[in-house]
């Protein structure tokens, strides 16, 4: 039972990202849509993100060479960690997917999410993106509270 519900909200997670990514390239052009609260300003602005971390450019083989092999690494720890961490990595992967998806369909990540602050301005993401981030956070913590509690066990 609570591999079918692991497998059914992953599956959710997955759609609403490949949805979201559809209904901001569809729906909401090259202006995209902002909510200001007075310094802080929301928004969905749709771009084709061809590059990595950090605005590294890269060729295109090269991102999904090294994609493809942080994806295979993950499914491999999938198999061989404790299961503590398998929602973690679960989350991990599944964002990753979603982005390399997008890499061999669009030439590129679809990102959306824009956040800015008076003249900060925050790289635009998506919802992949915040799954694989809180899939690390979340291990990261997993594993410093394992290792404070028990510190031959981590």
């Amino acid at each position: 039972m609570r591999r079918a519900a692991l497998l059914s909200g992953l599956i959710v997670l997955f759609a609403v990202d490949i949805i979201a990514k559809q209904i901001a390239l569809r729906h909401l052009g090259s202006q995209g849509f902002f909510i200001a609260f007075g310094k802080f300003n929301f928004g969905f602005l749709p771009v084709i993100n061809d590059r990595i971390a950090f605005n590294i450019p890269l060729p295109t083989i090269v991102i999904l060479i090294v994609l493809f092999v942080v994806i295979a690494g993950l499914v491999v720890c999938l198999v061989k960690c404790p299961k503590r961490f398998r929602i973690f990595l679960w989350l991990i992967l599944l964002g990753a997917a979603s982005n390399f998806g997008d890499r061999i369909f669009f030439g590129g990540v679809v990102d959306f999410i824009s956040v800015n602050f008076g003249n900060f301005n925050w790289p635009t993401f998506n919802l992949a993106d915040c799954y694989i981030a809180v899939g690390v956070v979340c291990a990261l913590e997993k594993y410093v509270c394992c290792a404070v509690r028990t510190p031959n066990a981590a």
